[in-house]
């Protein structure tokens, strides 16, 4: 309907008919944008209509086996997208090396040192200086583990701290 108005009046403006002002010139100018527009707009829907689905099947049937290739070769195309953009395997962290027998002497004492406290109910200046000159030789979790240790039984209140200062 849009076209058939659009067409009347260039029909109207080609034949004389009609002597528009100068501002409409502009008003037929976009009516003919617009014609042109409608006019594309049907070739690109008769183009849709006549175009084959992959899968063509009568109304009201399914096929089966077509719709499962199609489906098959669609998985096919994900695992290949997903198997060339999924990140390479990472390597498992190797594993801590085996303590020193250094390392393993200093933690058995200060393990002792702890062991004492907590049954002497004491810690006096000889085990915090002990307590400090074994903490160098323990590699980094194993000295925060151990003055994590102290620290929880210095603060229960079970041990009474007689160092006069600092606890190690």
């Amino acid at each position: 309907m849009l076209a058939a108005f659009a067409g009347l009046a260039l029909g109207l403006a080609l034949t004389g008919g009609v002597h528009p002002p100068a501002r409409d010139e502009e008003v037929l100018r976009l009516l003919q944008a617009q014609a042109r527009q409608l006019e594309a707009l049907q070739g690109q829907l008769q183009a849709a209509r006549s175009a084959h689905c992959a899968v063509s099947v009568a109304p009201g049937t399914v096929d089966v086996q077509a719709l499962g290739a199609e489906v098959a070769r669609l998985l096919k195309e994900e695992l290949r997208a997903r198997t060339a953009a999924a990140p390479t395997p990472v390597e498992p962290p190797a594993a801590p090396p085996q303590p020193s027998p250094l390392q393993l002497e200093a933690r058995r004492q200060v393990d002792r040192l702890i062991d004492s406290a907590r049954s002497s109910r004491q810690w006096g200046p000889s085990q915090a200086e002990e307590f400090r000159q074994s903490l160098p030789q323990l590699p980094g979790p194993q000295r925060q583990e151990v003055i994590h240790q102290l620290i929880v039984l210095l603060n229960s209140g079970q041990v009474d701290v007689q160092t006069g200062g600092a606890p190690f």
